[in-house]
C-alpha cells in the first residue's frame, strides 16, 4: 500500500518552503518535501528581502525570528561612477529604496542572508510537524487515474543511498529552481532570453572586519548610505563603531556592486563583460575598506 499525500513538494528553497509554510498554517495537509540539497543554503544566492515579502512574513509571524539576528535595513543606495578623468569615482545619484508613493509598513529593504532565511522556515515547519527529507530526488511520474482523489505516482530516489520509495498524491509542485527536474520530467521547455549582461558573484575568504572608519574619503559625505548592525536602520556613526553594512554600486554604464553583510563578509558583483575597468577601481578605491583578496586571480580571468 502507497503511502498518500496531499502534496509533494520538490525543492526546498523559499518558494518550496513559502508553499510549506502557507499549507501547514490553511489546513491538516499531509505533506511531503523533498530537496536535493545535503543541506540548506551556506553560501551566496541573495541577501535581500523587500518591503512587500515582509509584510506577507509579518502576517505569518515570521518577522520576529528575522528580526531576532538584527538585519541590516537598507532605505536608500549611493550609485558611483567615474570622474571625467577616470582616475576617480563620484557619486552619480542616490534613490530611496522605496518612494512616498508606495504603501508599505517597512520602506527599506531588510538584508538577511538566504541560507538564514531558510533556516527559519525550516524551523517553523519543523514545529508544524512538516520536516524537509535530504537529499532526495525525484525519478518519474505517473498519472495513473486509478485513484481520482490520489491520481499521481511518484518515484522518488535518496541520493546518499540510492534507497528508493515510491508515494501517492494528489499534487506535485515543482520548486527546485532553473534547472527543475519536475519541468524535465512533464517536458515543459524553459523560455528565457538570455541576458546580454552577464555578472560575477565573487566573495572574499575571510571576514572583513569593516568599520565606518575605515571607509575612502570618497564616501565621507554619503555616510548616511552606510548602515550598522546595531542601528537596525539609517544612522550615520562618526566614531566607526560597530560593523558597517553598505550598498554601494558603480553606475549601470560600468556595472559594479559591493556589498558589505552583517556578518562582515563581503559580496562583490562585477559585469563581465565591462567589468576589467571595475574590478581595478574597486581595487584602487577600496583598497582601505575592504581585503585585495576581493579582486582576485579568479575574477581577473574571469574578466
Amino acid at each position: 500500500m502507497l503511502e498518500k499525500y496531499d502534496i509533494v513538494i520538490v525543492g526546498a528553497g523559499p518558494v518550496g518552503l513559502m508553499l510549506s509554510a502557507c499549507l501547514s498554517r490553511l489546513g491538516s495537509y499531509k505533506i511531503k518535501h523533498i530537496d536535493n540539497r545535503a543541506e540548506p543554503t551556506a553560501i551566496g544566492r541573495a541577501d535581500g528581502i523587500q518591503a512587500r515579502t515582509l509584510d506577507v512574513l509579518q502576517s505569518m509571524g515570521l518577522k520576529r525570528p528575522i528580526w531576532a539576528f538584527n538585519p541590516g535595513l537598507i532605505y536608500e543606495v549611493a550609485f558611483w561612477g567615474a570622474t571625467p578623468d577616470g582616475n576617480g569615482i563620484q557619486c552619480t545619484g542616490t534613490s530611496k529604496s522605496y518612494p512616498d508613493h508606495i504603501d508599505t509598513r517597512y520602506p527599506f529593504t531588510t538584508i538577511l542572508h538566504q541560507g538564514r532565511i531558510e533556516g527559519i522556515f525550516l524551523e517553523d515547519l519543523r514545529s508544524r510537524g512538516v520536516e524537509v527529507q535530504r537529499p532526495w530526488t525525484i525519478k518519474a511520474y505517473r498519472y495513473h487515474g486509478q485513484d481520482p482523489e490520489y491520481p499521481v505516482d511518484i518515484d522518488l530516489e535518496r541520493l546518499d543511498s540510492f534507497e528508493t520509495e515510491t508515494v501517492r498524491t494528489k499534487y506535485l509542485f515543482g520548486a527546485d529552481g532553473a534547472r527543475s527536474a519536475v519541468r524535465e520530467l512533464l517536458k515543459i521547455p524553459m523560455i528565457y532570453k538570455d541576458p546580454t549582461v552577464h555578472f560575477s558573484i565573487v566573495f572574499n575568504l575571510q571576514r572583513a572586519g569593516v568599520e565606518l572608519a575605515s571607509l575612502p574619503e570618497t564616501f565621507v559625505p554619503y555616510r548616511y548610505h552606510v548602515y550598522s548592525d546595531e542601528s537596525r536602520g539609517r544612522k550615520s556613526h562618526t566614531g566607526g563603531q560597530g560593523m558597517a553594512h553598505a550598498k554601494m554600486g558603480f553606475d549601470s554604464r560600468e556595472g559594479g556592486v559591493v556589498v558589505v553583510r552583517p556578518d562582515g563578509y563581503v559580496r562583490c558583483i562585477v559585469k563581465l563583460i565591462e567589468g576589467r575597468k571595475v574590478a581595478k577601481a574597486l581595487d584602487r578605491y577600496f583598497s582601505g575598506f575592504v581585503p585585495s583578496i576581493l579582486i582576485n586571480e579568479p575574477i581577473q580571468s574571469m574578466l
